[in-house]
């Protein structure tokens, strides 16, 4: 039960995160919040790092979806996705808590990282023995 609401927690943050990239695309006026928020509305050649981001960030909230058994049963490829996109939250926690400038990207992301990572690091844990 804990682990697929751990799961949940971390793959509904990764989709959000995904959905936001998507209207960035678009051209919505939420730069701010990404990237160092140094554009309101993305030019272009930043729609499409947003893109892949899109699409790596939908990847891997899939791939939480696997290791909580919610979705098709994990793997050990599952488990490596979730083990760097981890070690990617803690480093997002520092650049977004002490390395960005914009305040809303500070004020929304830092705690996002922070409850992602955790919940992460405690799902690895809790599925470190399950068979692959």
């Amino acid at each position: 039960m804990i682990k697929k609401l751990l799961a949940t927690i971390c793959s509904t943050i990764f989709a959000l995160n995904s959905l936001l990239h998507a209207t960035l695309i678009l051209g919505a006026p939420l730069g701010e919040y990404v990237l160092g928020g140094q554009h309101v509305v993305f030019p272009l050649e930043m729609r499409l790092i947003s893109l892949l981001l899109m699409f790596l960030w939908a990847y891997v909230a899939y791939a939480y979806l696997q290791q909580g058994n919610i979705m098709k049963k994990s793997t050990q490829k599952t488990r490596t996705i979730i083990i760097l996109s981890t070690i990617f939250m803690i480093f997002a926690i520092f650049s977004n808590g002490f390395i960005t400038t914009s305040k809303k990207e500070r004020a929304l992301m830092t705690p996002l990282a922070i409850v992602t990572s955790l919940s992460s690091l405690t799902l690895l844990y809790l599925t470190k023995k399950e068979p692959s």
